[in-house]
Formats: structure tokens, C-alpha cells, sequence
């Protein structure tokens, strides 16, 4: 949320405020996981950036609409943490990431 009330406030459209949003949150936990010495969660099958669009987006479309800080900041924060928990309880997942075999070039 904090990407995008930053980016709102710089003066970026929506779309770009959601869409800086979801970029520190997904890369803000890449450091996270790579610090910690694991694989990044944005690379497993775990919703992770979807929810952080939604959030993003709700925080986004409640400002631009007019509504407080806070309310709005709770809304989007609820609505990101409700997905991943619920994804989470019930396993829900998106294909993970599959590295293409490499090509074979015969003239190398």
C-alpha cells in the first residue's frame, strides 16, 4: 500500500500507483526471502503478487475516490491479507515457474 499512496502522491495515474504498489511489495519480499536464504516466494506457487494487486488496487480506487487514508490503507491491507490467508487455508496456488530446457545449438 505504502508503494502506492507514494506513487499517488508524486502524482502517478492509478494504473501506475497500483502497478508500483504491487512492485515494492513483490520485490520488498524478494529481498526478504533472499536475505533469509530462501527461495522467493514469488517464484513458488503461492499467491503472492495477485494479492498484492488486489490490495493495491482497492487502496487506490478508495483514494482516488476520496476516501481517508486510513480507512482506505485498512481496506487494502484487509483485502491483500484476506486472499493470501485464504489462498493459504485452502492451497490455492498458480502454476509455478518452469525453466525452458535450453536450446541445443549445433554450430557452437
Amino acid at each position: 500500500m505504502l508503494g502506492a499512496e507514494i506513487a499517488l502522491l508524486a502524482g502517478a495515474a492509478p494504473w501506475a500507483a497500483v502497478l508500483l504498489g504491487v512492485v515494492t511489495a513483490s520485490f520488498g519480499g524478494v529481498v526478504r526471502d533472499v536475505i533469509c536464504n530462501e527461495v522467493p516466494l514469488l517464484l513458488r506457487k503461492e499467491i503472492y503478487a495477485l494479492a498484492a494487486l488486489a490490495g493495491a488496487a482497492v487502496f487506490v480506487g478508495l483514494r482516488v475516490n476520496g476516501v481517508w487514508r486510513d480507512p482506505a490503507l485498512l481496506a487494502g491491507m484487509a483485502v491483500a491479507f484476506g486472499i493470501r490467508a485464504v489462498a493459504i487455508q485452502r492451497g490455492w496456488s498458480l502454476p509455478a515457474y518452469k525453466p525452458r530446457p535450453g536450446r541445443d545449438y549445433p554450430d557452437r
